[in-house]
């Protein structure tokens, strides 16, 4: 069933594509009956030895041009004549649509920069209670981990020299 709907919906595209065919070429045939074969010389206008198509070409682009620079003209004419709008007066305010502006602009910047000191002066001594969070007394935990990392570094040091 749904086989025979699409198949007449091609039988009639086919028929259409057909119709649009013989069109071109019956206007392709009167156009090769009005001007004479390539070579072919006529009298009257094409006396000169003049191809005839290169004149019916010339002549269709003269009058294609003529046409664009008319359309242009029109549209040139059309556009100075467009009437002038004021602006409208703009609506009442509707209470609840209204954003105040605090929450579309950002505040103005300072004119002053804060008092902050971004440096701070080098000192010459530290305290104990300066250097507590940075030092650890390594004698703390006993000399014996210590001892052992020198020793290993020292006997790998010797066993490559010869």
């Amino acid at each position: 069933m749904a086989f025979g709907f699409i198949r007449d919906i091609f039988d009639k595209v086919a028929v259409l594509a057909e119709t649009v065919r013989g069109g071109i070429t019956g206007f392709a045939s009167l156009i090769r009956e009005r001007l004479p074969a390539h070579g072919e010389k006529t009298g009257g206008f094409f006396a000169g030895g003049a191809k005839p198509r290169v004149v019916f070409a010339l002549g269709a682009l003269a009058v294609g041009a003529l046409t664009a620079a008319g359309i242009c003209i029109a549209a040139a004419l059309a556009r100075g004549r467009a009437p002038i709008t004021t602006a409208k007066e703009p609506p009442g305010e509707h209470p609840g649509t209204v954003i105040p502006a605090e929450e579309i602009f950002l505040p103005p910047e300072p004119d002053f920069l804060p008092q902050r000191l971004l440096e701070r002066e080098r000192r010459t001594a530290w305290t104990q209670e300066d250097a507590e969070p940075f030092w650890t007394d390594p004698l703390t935990e006993g000399r014996e981990p210590y001892e052992a990392l020198v020793r290993r570094a020292v006997d790998g040091i010797m066993e490559r020299i010869p």
